[in-house]
């Protein structure tokens, strides 16, 4: 119910209507934010996926060899997922901190809209998990492969 005392040129409404239209605005502005955050994701793990692909693309030989010689596969697997946990790991610290000081020095929004610093550990800390969790197809496709046929791919 919206109850509305009208004067000749102004209408006056009632705390209620107001309210509701601030919740409605920060529903509006959260599922904006949740889409901006999934298209993120979703562009972050198609560039893992690539980069990941390249990477173990372009050291075939050197797995193919290391396969060869024994080397288990865990270990190859630890090497790659390693070098992805620490590449997410100093992405996700210094774009948080290059966020929050744009955000802090450039005044967009009010104190209040700031990421609570939890959030922040949460994101620094699941980011490497998720970067690992995208680069793991391409890696173990790799690695399930015989040395043999990894080695002769490159070969006239």
């Amino acid at each position: 119910r919206q109850m509305c005392i009208r004067d000749s040129d102004i209408a006056v409404q009632p705390y209620y209507s107001i309210l509701l239209a601030r919740h409605e605005q920060r529903v509006m502005m959260r599922r904006i934010q949740m889409a901006a955050l999934a298209a993120a994701l979703a562009a972050a793990a198609a560039a893992v996926w690539g980069l990941t692909y390249q990477n173990v693309v372009s050291r075939r030989q050197e797995i193919g060899v290391l396969r060869a010689l024994g080397m288990r596969e865990e270990m190859i697997l630890t090497a790659f997922l390693a070098k992805i946990a620490a590449y997410a790991l100093v992405g996700a610290g210094l774009g948080c901190v290059i966020g929050r000081i744009f955000f802090l020095y450039t005044r967009v929004a009010p104190p209040t809209m700031m990421t609570p610093l939890t959030t922040i550990m949460i994101l620094v800390a699941a980011t490497p998990l998720l970067a690992m969790i995208f680069g793991l197809p391409p890696i173990v496709g790799r690695l399930l492969r015989e040395p043999v046929d990894t080695l002769g791919e490159g070969a006239p």
